[in-house]
Protein backbone atom coordinates (compact mmCIF):
# COMPACT_ATOMS: atom_id res chain seq x y z
CA UNK A 1 0.00 0.00 0.00
CA UNK A 2 1.48 3.56 -0.94
CA UNK A 3 -1.09 5.72 1.05
CA UNK A 4 -4.50 5.41 2.93
CA UNK A 5 -6.82 8.15 4.41
CA UNK A 6 -9.72 7.51 6.49
CA UNK A 7 -11.40 4.30 6.96
CA UNK A 8 -9.58 1.53 5.34
CA UNK A 9 -10.62 -2.22 6.42
CA UNK A 10 -7.26 -4.79 5.27
CA UNK A 11 -7.89 -8.68 5.35
CA UNK A 12 -6.00 -11.78 4.61
CA UNK A 13 -7.11 -14.93 2.78
CA UNK A 14 -7.10 -16.76 6.02
CA UNK A 15 -9.48 -14.19 7.42
CA UNK A 16 -6.85 -12.39 9.48
CA UNK A 17 -7.82 -8.51 9.77
CA UNK A 18 -4.38 -6.14 9.30
CA UNK A 19 -4.64 -2.44 10.39
CA UNK A 20 -3.56 -0.94 6.63
CA UNK A 21 -0.27 1.22 7.43
CA UNK A 22 2.15 2.63 3.98
CA UNK A 23 4.39 -0.24 2.57
CA UNK A 24 1.94 -3.25 3.83
CA UNK A 25 2.49 -6.11 1.26
CA UNK A 26 -0.49 -7.26 -0.86
CA UNK A 27 -0.72 -10.98 -1.54
CA UNK A 28 -3.50 -13.12 -3.49
CA UNK A 29 -6.93 -13.06 -1.48
CA UNK A 30 -6.68 -10.14 0.21
CA UNK A 31 -9.52 -7.86 0.37
CA UNK A 32 -9.63 -4.02 0.93
CA UNK A 33 -12.38 -1.93 1.73
CA UNK A 34 -12.58 1.69 2.28
CA UNK A 35 -15.42 3.13 4.34
CA UNK A 36 -17.47 6.70 3.55
CA UNK A 37 -14.35 8.65 4.00
CA UNK A 38 -11.68 6.25 3.07
CA UNK A 39 -9.36 6.40 0.42
CA UNK A 40 -6.60 3.76 -0.03
CA UNK A 41 -3.24 3.74 -3.26
CA UNK A 42 -1.68 0.77 -3.84
CA UNK A 43 1.39 -0.16 -5.81
CA UNK A 44 1.91 -3.26 -7.35
CA UNK A 45 5.53 -5.26 -7.87
CA UNK A 46 5.03 -4.32 -12.13
CA UNK A 47 4.47 -0.54 -11.22
CA UNK A 48 0.66 -0.87 -11.87
CA UNK A 49 -1.22 1.93 -9.50
CA UNK A 50 -4.68 1.46 -8.24
CA UNK A 51 -6.46 3.54 -6.28
CA UNK A 52 -9.73 3.25 -4.33
CA UNK A 53 -12.07 5.53 -3.41
CA UNK A 54 -14.88 5.81 -0.47
CA UNK A 55 -17.32 2.83 -0.43
CA UNK A 56 -15.24 0.44 -2.03
CA UNK A 57 -14.90 -3.24 -2.10
CA UNK A 58 -11.99 -5.44 -3.94
CA UNK A 59 -9.68 -8.83 -3.91
CA UNK A 60 -6.56 -9.58 -4.93
CA UNK A 61 -7.48 -12.53 -6.84
CA UNK A 62 -3.89 -13.04 -8.40
CA UNK A 63 -0.75 -11.26 -8.68
CA UNK A 64 1.68 -13.52 -11.01
CA UNK A 65 4.76 -11.70 -12.33
CA UNK A 66 8.22 -11.98 -13.80
CA UNK A 67 10.06 -9.16 -13.64
CA UNK A 68 13.14 -10.54 -16.11
CA UNK A 69 10.26 -10.67 -19.04
CA UNK A 70 8.00 -8.31 -17.50
CA UNK A 71 5.05 -10.68 -18.27
CA UNK A 72 2.73 -12.29 -16.31
CA UNK A 73 -1.24 -11.20 -14.98
CA UNK A 74 -3.18 -9.48 -12.18
CA UNK A 75 -6.86 -9.66 -11.74
CA UNK A 76 -8.58 -8.12 -9.04
CA UNK A 77 -12.09 -8.28 -8.51
CA UNK A 78 -14.12 -5.34 -7.80
CA UNK A 79 -17.44 -6.19 -5.74
CA UNK A 80 -18.72 -2.70 -5.30
CA UNK A 81 -17.27 1.35 -5.80
CA UNK A 82 -15.09 3.10 -7.48
CA UNK A 83 -11.28 2.12 -8.70
CA UNK A 84 -9.15 4.35 -10.73
CA UNK A 85 -5.35 2.48 -12.28
CA UNK A 86 -2.54 3.05 -14.50
CA UNK A 87 -1.10 -0.10 -15.90
CA UNK A 88 2.70 -0.72 -15.13
CA UNK A 89 4.33 -2.98 -16.83
CA UNK A 90 2.44 -6.20 -16.90
CA UNK A 91 -0.12 -4.82 -19.12
CA UNK A 92 2.01 -3.09 -21.99
CA UNK A 93 0.79 -6.15 -24.45
CA UNK A 94 -2.07 -7.55 -23.49
CA UNK A 95 -5.76 -6.48 -22.78
CA UNK A 96 -5.67 -10.01 -20.42
CA UNK A 97 -2.59 -8.80 -18.43
CA UNK A 98 -4.39 -6.90 -16.20
CA UNK A 99 -8.32 -7.09 -15.48
CA UNK A 100 -11.06 -5.77 -12.95
CA UNK A 101 -13.41 -8.68 -12.40
CA UNK A 102 -16.82 -6.86 -11.53
CA UNK A 103 -20.41 -8.09 -11.15
CA UNK A 104 -21.90 -7.42 -15.02
CA UNK A 105 -18.16 -7.05 -17.11
CA UNK A 106 -14.39 -7.47 -16.87
CA UNK A 107 -12.51 -4.81 -17.69
CA UNK A 108 -8.95 -5.56 -19.55
CA UNK A 109 -6.35 -2.75 -19.93
CA UNK A 110 -3.67 -2.36 -21.89
CA UNK A 111 -1.19 0.72 -21.63
CA UNK A 112 -3.55 1.94 -20.13
CA UNK A 113 -5.02 4.32 -17.46
CA UNK A 114 -8.43 4.24 -16.46
CA UNK A 115 -11.25 4.10 -13.94
CA UNK A 116 -14.20 2.09 -13.09
CA UNK A 117 -17.53 2.36 -11.22
CA UNK A 118 -19.67 -0.69 -9.84
CA UNK A 119 -22.68 0.57 -9.03
CA UNK A 120 -24.82 -0.85 -6.32
CA UNK A 121 -26.97 -2.85 -8.74
CA UNK A 122 -23.66 -4.24 -10.12
CA UNK A 123 -23.66 -2.21 -12.89
CA UNK A 124 -20.23 -1.10 -14.48
CA UNK A 125 -19.09 2.37 -16.04
CA UNK A 126 -15.71 2.38 -17.29
CA UNK A 127 -13.27 5.02 -19.10
CA UNK A 128 -9.88 5.35 -20.55
CA UNK A 129 -8.19 8.34 -19.44
CA UNK A 130 -5.48 10.27 -20.99
CA UNK A 131 -1.98 9.38 -20.61
CA UNK A 132 1.33 11.65 -19.70
CA UNK A 133 3.01 9.01 -21.41
CA UNK A 134 1.49 9.40 -24.82
CA UNK A 135 -1.22 6.81 -26.40
CA UNK A 136 -3.73 6.21 -24.28
CA UNK A 137 -3.87 2.66 -24.89
CA UNK A 138 -6.72 0.79 -24.56
CA UNK A 139 -9.74 -0.46 -22.21
CA UNK A 140 -12.05 -3.78 -23.04
CA UNK A 141 -15.62 -3.91 -21.14
CA UNK A 142 -16.35 -7.82 -21.87
CA UNK A 143 -18.67 -9.74 -20.90
CA UNK A 144 -21.29 -12.62 -22.27
CA UNK A 145 -23.40 -10.19 -23.76
CA UNK A 146 -20.01 -9.06 -26.27
CA UNK A 147 -17.27 -6.47 -26.02
CA UNK A 148 -16.46 -3.07 -26.15
CA UNK A 149 -13.05 -1.28 -26.79
CA UNK A 150 -12.40 1.91 -25.42
CA UNK A 151 -9.59 3.43 -27.40
CA UNK A 152 -9.86 7.29 -27.10
CA UNK A 153 -9.48 9.27 -23.91
CA UNK A 154 -12.38 10.33 -22.12
CA UNK A 155 -14.05 7.37 -23.59
CA UNK A 156 -16.69 5.45 -21.51
CA UNK A 157 -19.28 2.50 -21.69
CA UNK A 158 -21.46 0.97 -19.47
CA UNK A 159 -22.18 -2.85 -18.84
CA UNK A 160 -25.62 -3.11 -16.92
CA UNK A 161 -25.70 -6.80 -16.72
CA UNK A 162 -23.34 -9.34 -17.52
CA UNK A 163 -25.48 -10.81 -20.08
CA UNK A 164 -26.38 -7.29 -21.49
CA UNK A 165 -23.86 -6.11 -24.38
CA UNK A 166 -22.02 -3.03 -23.11
CA UNK A 167 -22.92 -0.04 -24.56
CA UNK A 168 -21.74 1.46 -27.62
CA UNK A 169 -18.54 3.72 -26.60
CA UNK A 170 -19.10 7.32 -25.93
CA UNK A 171 -17.03 10.36 -24.91
CA UNK A 172 -17.02 12.21 -21.66
CA UNK A 173 -16.41 15.51 -20.54
CA UNK A 174 -13.80 16.10 -17.31
CA UNK A 175 -16.84 16.87 -15.78
CA UNK A 176 -18.82 13.81 -16.31
CA UNK A 177 -15.75 11.85 -15.57
CA UNK A 178 -15.03 13.65 -12.24
CA UNK A 179 -18.55 13.47 -11.57
CA UNK A 180 -19.21 9.79 -12.16
CA UNK A 181 -15.66 8.17 -10.69
CA UNK A 182 -14.72 10.65 -8.11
Amino acid sequence: MDGVAGEVFFGRADGTRLAPEKDTPLYSGDTIETGVAGRVALGLVDGTRISLGEGTHVEIEHVLYDPASKKGEIAVSVENGAVSFAAGDIARDSLDALTFHTPSAVIGAQNAQGALRVAPGGGTSAVLLPSARGPSGEIAVVNAGGMKVLDQANEGAVAADYDVAPTTPYLMTVRQIGLQFG
